[in-house]
């Protein structure tokens, strides 16, 4: 069967979308509006990768000719779509779930035209709750008469007090030039400006990060030890994190234990410490009562003598006379985390 695609044709709409694709990309133009901006580069993707499949020449020089041809748009697609994965990738998560709300509640506040009336400026609003400073975030962006599919992006302000109320947040100061009320700032507006791809920027910050993240956990891990090595009571934990705490020279771990009665799994420690290499310090209990409601907490001072290794623990358990709250215990070493421990060391 004949391929109905001209081969020639499908190299030259992909060459010219993917060239377009990356000009967006790499200078401060963009799609009018968000949404067609954000559905642009897998779209030019998708076309790519179709167009490939279909594209077939009876000349191997002339079909890779032809792949080369595709991989601007498909790089720039794919890298798009790798970076908005690793924006969901946790610690990235909530931060872009937050964006995508903003994006959809993006609101227009203002249009002012330029003295030759052949660029409008668009003035957009983004609030953004409790979560950050400001009322939202503010975007200028202008549109040429002549070309009304696209914008530049020429103004930028985070944390803004702006509102979807105000109305005179920029001015022409000719036909060169927007003065921004809000920070009092005349900006040149030029006729194009280059910009580093955020699809190449994006995904390098993301994985210094995660690096950063990972060799944070590896630093962690090593330096906690000394509290994951230790017993731990046979219930149902849970809620089981552990991290070194810098300024109190101390390492930290803290679980909970699932419906167990406090005395039960005292208990079972009181008989473990009594166990080399642990030796039982010191135990103590005292109680309070809330709402008719009577809170029991331990401190248990325990030391632990390995071949290398001498190391005081103090244990903090606490629970209540209702066995189905479970047991809540802290770890430190050498130092008590709260004062179920803290009250019965002596100040130096």
């Amino acid at each position: 069967m004949k391929n109905p695609f001209s081969p020639k044709l499908l190299v030259t709409v992909n060459l010219i979308l993917g060239l377009f694709l990356w000009f967006l990309y790499s200078t401060d133009y963009s799609l009018a509006g968000t949404i067609p901006d954000i559905l642009l580069p897998p779209a030019i993707g998708i076309i790519a990768i179709i167009s490939l499949a279909v594209s077939r020449t009876s000349s191997k020089r002339q079909q890779l000719l032809a792949t080369l041809s595709y991989l601007p748009s498909i790089i720039g697609g794919g890298l798009y779509v790798l970076t908005v994965f690793l924006m969901l990738i946790p610690p990235f998560t909530l931060g872009t779930f937050f964006a995508a709300s903003e994006i959809a509640g993006e609101t227009e506040i203002q249009r002012a035209i330029s003295p030759d009336r052949t660029r409008t400026a668009y003035v957009y609003f983004r609030g953004v709750g409790a979560y950050s400073g400001g009322n939202g975030r503010i975007f200028v962006r202008i549109r040429y008469q002549v070309l009304p599919f696209l914008e530049r992006d020429i103004f930028y302000l985070p944390r803004s007090y702006a509102s979807e109320d105000t109305e005179d947040y920029v001015e022409w100061r000719g036909n060169n030039a927007l003065y921004i009320s809000e920070t009092q700032e005349e900006i040149s507006v030029g006729i194009i400006a280059t910009e580093t791809p955020q699809v190449i920027a994006l995904p390098y910050y993301i994985f210094r990060v995660l690096l950063t993240i990972a060799e944070q956990a590896r630093v962690n891990q090593q330096q906690t030890i000394p509290v994951r090595d230790v017993p731990i009571y046979p219930g149902t934990i849970f809620s089981d994190q552990s991290q070194y705490l810098e300024r109190e020279g101390t390492v930290f771990r803290s679980f909970n234990i699932e419906r167990e009665d406090i005395e039960q799994v005292v208990k079972w420690y009181e008989g473990v410490f009594s166990t080399p290499p642990w030796t039982l310090v010191k135990i103590d209990r005292y109680t309070e009562t809330e709402s008719g409601l009577m809170h029991i907490r331990y401190c248990i001072q325990a030391r632990r003598e390995l071949e290398n290794e001498r190391r005081i623990y103090y244990w903090e358990f606490m629970g209540s006379n209702d066995p189905s709250r479970g047991v809540h215990v802290n770890i430190g070493s050498p130092n008590p985390i709260t004062d179920t421990c803290g009250r019965y060391v002596e100040a130096p």
